[in-house]
């Protein structure tokens, strides 16, 4: 929840309010002060954020304005005690809101009036837009589902090691077990080290891009990634806290960068964050954070049918946690193949009360790198989470603009109507 000044916060929950909105693009003042702000739309979702502005052009200044590219804030806000306008980013003591940029600008001539619509989107829009190519230093090593076979003391490896590439073989020691001719891909053992028979290759690339169709073992924990790969594309993200999953900050992640295409930064960021029981979401500025929500929270705001701050309108879905069971099995052979053992299949992640009131349903999914029961059952676990995340759903209506909520904030509502 957004940290708000004290005067403002004051004059969102007085009986009279008079609403204030700030939205400064390019040097010029569109909001309130300006009489040009007809309405605007603002969306805050998981993965996206987009406004839509409407202004007024009577005077047709928009005709010669370019405001394409533009960054900005919206900042609502109130007019608060002394007639002191306050709002979200106004440099005394509220925080600012996530920068929306303008991606179109569209004028609309109709009978007796001129207006100009922007089209904004937020930095997922821009993650989106943008390739990922890759990291320097963040991957160690690429799995590659290879069998070496070494017949006559010799094999010849898939792929030609180059680049300042090395070779790893299961239980063997490069140099000591034995060789490999750059030039041709070709493995020689050394002094008998290297029996015939089928061996594991693994290919370590210190620095390599773009990556494309390639498995990587990560040098880096989740949260060094992502934070790898937002700095790239010109963000930041905040220190993680105290909203740390354990998943988050201590889990090395295998997984495939662009298997088919060159994808965005955005879509690699979720397939991380996807292995975690955390969100992330765009805060003050340009920078994210992360977010771990738990029932335990505390509860960050209430709002009341019969007392500040009321609500209008409230509406609540609950739906059956479907799945209700999760199944991961991971360690696959060195061969490619599937057999148990090695086979580890992680502890069933598992919502009781769906299951008491509709039976189990279970979804099983393939993790062949996760080598260990811990990180099996960690996947599982994370999951059954994000699917139970949307087992409750509300929509709230206010007769106020709440200059502080944010995504993934902990609400209460409690609703006397009727009693």
């Amino acid at each position: 929840m957004r940290t708000i000044h004290a005067d403002l916060l004051t004059a969102q929950q007085a009986q009279n309010k008079d609403p204030y909105v700030k939205m400064t693009i390019d040097g010029t003042d569109y909001g309130t002060d300006s009489g040009k702000l007809i309405s605007y739309e603002w969306r805050e979702e998981p993965y996206r954020e987009s406004a839509v502005i409407v202004l007024g052009n009577s005077d047709r200044a928009f005709d010669s304005i370019n405001l394409l590219g533009k960054s900005f804030f919206i900042g609502e806000g109130y007019v608060s005690a002394g007639a002191v306008n306050r709002y979200c980013g106004d440099g005394a003591g509220s925080d600012s809101p996530p920068t929306l940029w303008v991606k179109s600008q569209i004028i609309i001539s109709m009978e007796g009036k001129s207006i100009c619509v922007l089209e904004c989107e937020g930095a997922w829009g821009k993650l989106r837009e943008q390739s990922f190519t890759g990291i320097a230093g963040s991957f160690a090593s690429l799995v590659v589902d290879e069998v070496l076979v070494i017949s006559g003391s010799t094999g010849t490896l898939a792929q030609i090691p180059v680049n300042g590439t090395s070779v790893a073989i299961t239980g063997k020691t490069i140099t000591t077990d034995y060789t490999v001719t750059a030039a041709t891909g070709v493995i020689t053992e050394v002094g008998g080290n290297l029996p015939d028979g089928n061996y594991l290759v693994t290919y370590n690339y210190p620095v390599r891009a773009p990556y494309l169709g390639l498995t990587f073992i990560s040098a880096d924990v989740i949260f060094d990634l992502v934070e790898d790969i937002l700095v790239a594309a010109g963000f930041t993200l905040n220190a993680i806290g105290t909203q740390d999953d354990g998943i988050t900050t201590g889990f090395n992640p295998v997984f495939t960068a662009n298997p088919e295409s060159f994808e965005s930064p955005a879509y690699t960021i979720k397939k991380l964050m996807d292995m975690t029981k955390s969100y992330l979401r765009q805060v003050e500025g340009s920078a994210f954070e992360v977010v771990y929500p738990q029932s335990a929270d505390a509860v960050q705001e209430t709002y009341y049918s019969d007392q500040a701050p009321y609500f209008k309108e409230y509406a609540e879905r609950k739906s059956l946690v479907v799945p209700n069971s999760i199944v991961v099995f991971a360690n696959k052979n060195a061969d490619g193949s599937w057999t148990d053992p090695p086979m580890i299949t992680s502890a069933a992640a598992t919502d009781a009360d769906s299951i008491a009131a509709y039976g189990t349903v279970s979804k099983y999914y393939i993790e062949p790198y996760l080598d260990n029961q811990t990180d099996a059952d960690n996947r599982a676990s994370a999951l059954l989470t994000k699917i139970k995340s949307e087992a409750l759903a509300g929509r709230l209506v206010l007769n106020f603009m709440d200059c502080r909520v944010e995504l993934f904030d902990k609400e209460q509502i409690l609703d006397g109507r009727g009693i």
